[in-house]
């Protein structure tokens, strides 16, 4: 069986790394879901350049973050986040490969297309059991959410091992170069007729050529392991 089919649909534990929290918090969750069909536009940047304040500048260099990269208000790429795990969930819901990898870099879909490769399989079988696992486990009615808790914006060092990480790992035609980078920290919830679930679970979101990104480990961790 495919390794994957364990872990794709399950977000890598991103430890180790220094984050900091933009400025300006949000106060309750945002909820994303498979029936959401309206998405958020990922080219809007968070609110980062329009001019830092002494002490933002003083909580940027405390926190080893560039100012010109800088968070000041998390609600932009907290919508964007929760956009990403809008089509996500809703290509793992319609078995829909092209939908659900579109929130991930072309080198990471292509990652994935040539593991089901690897295992014999199609993109199409490989989403088609992947639903059916969630039917069996919940029901053919399941549907799928999450709720954003925080985003977490990682400092400069952070983010030049995630791009060493993926330039080290994946086949690029030129060197990715990550222009910013958060931890998004959410709760996957899972309903059906014949079972329910929660799980606390987390994603990088990344910014490469002025789009935003899930982004996990998992071909990193599998490289080294």
């Amino acid at each position: 069986m495919n390794i994957k089919k364990t872990l794709i649909f399950a977000a890598a534990i991103l430890m180790g790394f220094g984050v900091c929290s933009c400025s300006k918090q949000n106060d309750s969750e945002v909820s994303s879901t498979a029936e959401v069909t309206e998405s958020v536009t990922v080219t809007e940047l968070p609110e980062q350049r329009s001019g830092l304040s002494e002490e933002q500048k003083e909580l940027a260099m405390q926190n080893g973050i560039s100012e010109d990269r800088y968070c000041v208000d998390d609600t932009e790429i907290t919508e964007i986040s929760s956009g990403l795990l809008d089509k996500y969930y809703q290509g793992m819901a319609e078995a829909d490969f092209d939908k659900c990898f579109e929130s991930f870099p072309d080198f990471y879909k292509k990652a994935v297309e040539d593991e089901n490769k690897d295992y014999n399989e199609t993109n199409e079988e490989y989403m088609k059991n992947i639903k059916q696992s969630f039917i069996d486990d919940y029901g053919d009615d399941f549907y799928i959410f999450s709720n954003v808790t925080s985003v977490l914006q990682l400092n400069d060092d952070s983010l030049k091992i995630i791009q060493q990480g993926i330039n080290s790992t994946f086949e690029t035609e030129k060197e990715i170069e990550i222009e910013d980078a958060y931890y998004l920290y959410f709760k996957e919830s899972i309903r059906g007729s014949i079972n329910k679930g929660t799980k606390a679970l987390e994603f990088s979101v990344i910014r490469i050529d002025g789009e935003y990104y899930l982004y996990d480990s998992y071909y990193e961790d599998y490289e080294n392991n």
